[in-house]
């Protein structure tokens, strides 16, 4: 129900290898999620840390764009999978 009522663009991100917060239960946040205007990154071969990973600079850079923006590789709303 929280989930539901939050209206706040949001932009969440899932590490494909992530065992701390598993990628589905972050897709069904993300369904859950009532804003209009919202992301999920998909970012493949990350885990919980993906800030110090391999592909961190997709991360920072999904991050920027969504914060200056308001889209990441001009979506503003739907799945974004990166590092494939």
């Amino acid at each position: 129900a929280a989930l539901a009522a939050t209206k706040t663009p949001t932009l969440m991100v899932a590490g494909a290898l992530d065992k701390q917060v598993p990628p589905d239960r972050v897709r069904q946040a993300y369904d859950d999620l009532g804003a209009a205007e919202k992301v999920l990154v998909d970012l493949g071969c990350a885990s919980h840390n993906a800030q110090w990973e391999r592909g961190h600079l997709l991360l920072f850079q999904a991050s920027l764009d969504w914060l200056t923006k308001g889209a990441v590789h001009a979506q503003t709303t739907g799945i974004v999978r990166l590092g494939y």
